[in-house]
C-alpha cells in the first residue's frame, strides 16, 4: 500500500539502461476512484515536460524508486482524458471528503492505494492546522469506490 506523498518525487528508472528517466510528480485517478497511472517529469530537460506512465507499465515499486522496462513506457502528454490528480489539473487536494450520510470528514490531503491494482483503500484528511498538530492526520478507510464531484469526494 502506498500514498501519493510516498511516491511524489521518486525516481523512475529504466531496467533496460539503468538510467533515471524522470521523477513522479502526480498520480491519475479515474472517476471510479482507481489510480490509473503516474505523471512523470522527465529528467535532464531545460523545460521539464510531463509524461504519462500507465500503472500497468510499472515493473516494480521500490522504496526509493520505481522501475519501468524502458523510457519508451513514458507516453507524451500529462495524462489520459477524464482523470483527476492530487496536485495538478482536476486536483483532489483540499476537496471536501463527505459520507453518503452527509457527514463532513475533512479536507482531502492524500490517498492510500494498492500498487498492483490501483485501488484506493483510504484517504488522509485534515480538519485544520491546529487539529493536525494536536491529533495528527486522520486516515479514513473505505472499501467502496468514491463518487468524485466538482467540489467534494463522497465515500460510503
Amino acid at each position: 500500500m502506498r500514498t501519493f506523498t510516498l511516491l511524489n518525487r521518486l525516481y523512475v528508472v529504466s531496467l533496460q539502461t539503468g538510467e533515471v528517466v524522470g521523477e513522479i510528480c502526480d498520480i491519475g485517478i479515474d472517476s471510479n476512484g482507481r489510480v490509473k497511472g503516474l505523471i512523470v517529469k522527465r529528467k535532464n530537460r531545460i523545460f521539464p515536460k510531463s509524461y504519462w506512465l500507465p500503472l500497468t507499465n510499472v515493473q516494480q515499486f521500490g522504496h526509493d524508486c520505481i522501475f519501468i522496462k524502458s523510457e519508451n513506457e513514458l507516453l507524451e502528454g500529462k495524462h489520459a482524458e477524464n482523470l483527476y490528480t492530487i496536485k495538478h489539473d482536476e486536483s483532489l487536494y483540499g476537496k471536501e471528503l463527505l459520507t453518503t450520510e452527509g457527514e463532513h470528514l475533512g479536507l482531502l490531503q492524500d490517498v492510500y492505494f494498492l500498487e498492483d491494482l490501483g485501488t484506493i483503500v483510504a484517504y488522509e484528511i485534515t480538519e485544520g492546522l491546529f487539529t493536525d498538530l494536536r491529533e495528527g492526520p486522520q486516515v479514513i478507510s473505505s472499501s467502496n469506490p468514491p463518487k468524485i464531484g466538482k467540489d467534494a469526494v463522497i465515500i460510503t
